[in-house]
């Protein structure tokens, strides 16, 4: 991987990744497992560590994230902390190094770019997976890598002007 790239983020307890250029047909991806002991506030520690090692190696020049869910749609208390948690996380390392930040709802990502009407939750994971598969993304059978790798299909497009 070189710097310069384009970073896609998908957060949660376990946060996919997707990495490239802009000019790369498919992204490199892979996810770092947050911890479970230590909750909400455990996460975002490790993500600001395993997110800002990554930007200080690979400086990006644009990274995306999948949009938090509204605070009327949420339905438990420590998940929205987390979401809002991670999301502040990402966009705070993001700031130190100059790196904008763009977040798109994954409804919109997955319709504009697989072009499938909206599935059910584990519908929808296995479908990201087989599609991210079609395109030659090893998305390591993670619907986490296969969401941020659609995420970037997704923001590389729209860069490219497409």
């Amino acid at each position: 991987m070189t710097p310069g790239g384009l970073l896609a983020l998908d957060l949660g307890s376990e946060t996919g990744w997707a990495y490239g250029s802009p000019l790369d047909a498919v992204p490199t991806t892979d996810r770092w497992v947050l911890p479970v002991l230590g909750g909400w506030v455990a996460r975002c520690a490790a993500l600001e560590q395993s997110l800002g090692d990554f930007l200080a190696t690979y400086q990006p020049i644009q990274m995306v994230i999948e949009k938090a869910l509204p605070p009327m749609a949420q339905t438990h208390i420590n998940s929205a902390m987390q979401q809002y948690g991670l999301d502040t996380i990402a966009r705070v390392s993001a700031y130190w190094i100059s790196c904008p930040v763009y977040a798109i709802d994954p409804m919109t990502v997955r319709r504009e770019i697989t072009g499938l009407p909206p599935l059910a939750s584990d519908a929808a994971k296995q479908a990201n997976i087989l599609y991210c598969k079609r395109q030659g993304i090893a998305v390591h059978n993670n619907h986490h890598e296969a969401d941020a790798a659609l995420t970037w299909l997704w923001y590389r497009r729209v860069m490219n002007g497409g």
